[in-house]
């Protein structure tokens, strides 16, 4: 089979490697669509991820796939032509978080194209922790390459859930990239009477607009803090959903969000660069709480897995190019590009490119 497999620092190579092998708790699949995300770019220009991962690896967490054979221990629970996404964290299910219900806050969790392969590649593995943990999720919708994007959504609402977006809030959403569209649909969905979106990209600014913004503007035509204050009365918004990885921005976030207001630092930071100095007497004085997030749980997946299948969030919109391998490496390599939202890699267009080479080369 193809696979897109890393190997260094932006050193990224379409191997031929054999199907995967499966045991009797595991299952194999084959991978219909799976997007790019900002950590697949981080990942590979560093050569790997500062969680560890051992190399060559097949990257890409954002799946949606058919089973193709079932290991004999779940021959009860799963078929053959079943359409499933698999979460991108495997918890333990043991310990003291997971007990808790924040399997995402595993203390010995594994992921996806971290400890195993993943999904840029025609068939993947799914090991027998996924599965147990309840981490593989069947789907009903034939939107393969729309429910791919459940993964990514699942985070944006773990996100909305711990920073409380709710009916008739204000909500500001820092950065109009893919998870910020999400950001904003999802406010909708919550209730927020008020929903405002800022980004450097006109192009992005009216994506946002068309998608659930009821306010957008450029930081670098508008003030930011006279902005918001213009449009809150001067009382700023209930919530700020930092979604780009600027560590300045959530200290200038205490600018704008009210008293009492919470602002959740979505986007990762920098790895050389993850510190930022906060006005300590604001959060004090004004009550703010400051929140982070990180990946997602079964029941979050679950949930975005409904909102695609349904309609309820618009995925059409967002997916900017679909590509094979190939074009997915020099993609990832290149870095990511403002006239991308989401690119969708389907691995079987690779396969089918060397069949027609092939068939080419014996006609001539």
């Amino acid at each position: 089979m193809k696979a897109l497999r890393l190997y260094g620092p932006k050193d990224m190579k379409v191997d031929d490697i054999p199907v995967p092998e499966i045991n009797d708790n595991e299952l194999l699949i084959k991978i219909d669509s799976c997007t790019i995300c900002g950590s697949d770019f981080r990942n590979i220009a560093a050569g790997g991820s500062a969680h560890g991962m051992d190399l060559p690896r097949v990257m890409g967490h954002e799946i949606a796939s058919t089973i193709v054979k079932v290991g004999e221990n779940w021959k009860d629970e799963y078929e053959v032509g079943e359409h499933i996404i698999v979460a991108a964290v495997s918890p333990c299910g043991k310990c003291e978080l997971c007990l808790e219900g924040y399997e995402n806050q595993c203390l010995d969790k594994q992921a996806t194209a971290y400890n195993y392969d993943g999904g840029f590649a025609e068939y993947m593995r799914v090991p027998e922790r996924s599965i147990r943990s309840g981490n593989v999720l069947k789907v009903s919708s034939d939107k393969l390459q729309q429910v791919a994007l459940s993964e990514p959504l699942s985070c944006a609402i773990n996100g909305q859930e711990i920073a409380e977006v709710k009916l008739g809030d204000s909500v500001l959403i820092v950065g109009c990239g893919p998870m910020g569209l999400f950001h904003i649909q999802l406010a909708k969905l919550n209730g927020a009477k008020q929903i405002i979106a800022s980004d450097f990209d006109k192009n992005r600014l009216e994506i946002a607009k068309q998608h659930g913004a009821d306010i957008t503007f450029s930081p670098q035509e508008e003030d930011p803090t006279e902005k918001i204050k213009e449009v809150t009365n001067g009382l700023g918004v209930n919530v700020v959903i930092v979604a780009v990885p600027v560590p300045e921005i959530v200290n200038d976030a205490l600018q704008w969000v009210r008293r009492r207001g919470r602002i959740n630092v979505f986007g990762g930071m920098p790895k050389q660069r993850p510190e930022a100095t906060l006005d300590l007497n604001i959060i004090h004085y004004n009550e703010i709480t400051i929140t982070g997030t990180s990946d997602s749980t079964a029941r979050q997946l679950s949930i975005a897995a409904d909102l695609i299948s349904t309609g309820r969030i618009e995925t059409d919109f967002m997916i900017s190019k679909v590509v094979d391998l190939e074009e997915a490496r020099d993609i990832l390599v290149a870095g990511p590009q403002p006239e991308h939202i989401k690119i969708v890699v389907k691995p079987e267009l690779s396969s089918e490119a060397s069949k027609n080479k092939e068939d080419a080369a014996s006609v001539k």
